[in-house]
């Protein structure tokens, strides 16, 4: 049986919707979040050429601390006037150790080996939409509001895959399913905070 010995990767960025030439230097807690030409096939593969065009995170550090993971990882972003594409990548020397024991809208996705994406898009700090997605491409979804916290069926769109040295995981976050009625306009903020459970 598996240690079950378990780290937390946050990486907590600020994605504007401005174009590169409005905001020359980001703050550093911020992301200028670049539209994306064409939508990426969301398969668990990030070898389209529509991925360089996203912004790239990868200061991931072990939580409330400076410190670097181990095993690093690698997150790109942009989007389209449909929504949020998102691309991970993390590394793994040993695949076959993969947790992913959680079934496709289970409540315990977060349990497993995933990637975990944390959404506000809107003032309202109680507002708060979670997407996490196992190694397998096993999904979950937790929605948290003023009224209380809920656990729809997961619609968004994902898909991992795992090589030998690391696996993968793409998604998709459309506007209205993280709160917004349209496209963000120049100046418009998203919170979002991703986490790798290892």
């Amino acid at each position: 049986m598996r240690a079950l010995s378990r780290v937390l990767l946050l990486g907590c960025v600020i994605l504007l919707c401005l174009p590169a030439s409005i905001l020359a230097q980001p703050p550093d807690d911020e992301i200028v979040l670049p539209h994306l030409e064409a939508a990426p096939r969301i398969d668990g593969n990030l070898d389209e050429p529509v991925w360089k065009e996203a912004a790239v995170a990868d200061d991931f550090t072990l939580p409330l601390t400076d410190t670097p993971p181990e095993k690093a990882t690698t997150a790109r972003i942009g989007f389209t006037e449909e929504g949020i594409f998102i691309g991970a990548q993390m590394a793994e020397p040993e695949p076959a150790s993969l947790k992913t024991e959680a079934q496709d809208g289970g409540s315990d996705v977060w349990k497993d080996d995933c990637l975990e994406v944390w959404v506000r898009a809107t003032e309202d700090r109680a507002d708060l939409d979670q997407f996490i997605v196992n190694a397998a491409g096993a999904r979950q979804r937790v929605r948290s509001r003023t009224s209380g916290m809920e656990t729809p069926q997961p619609q968004f769109r994902a898909a991992a895959t795992v090589g030998e040295r690391a696996w993968t995981v793409e998604l998709f976050l459309d506007f209205d399913g993280i709160g917004l009625q349209q496209t963000p306009q120049p100046g418009d903020m998203v919170q979002l905070k991703l986490g790798r459970e290892d």
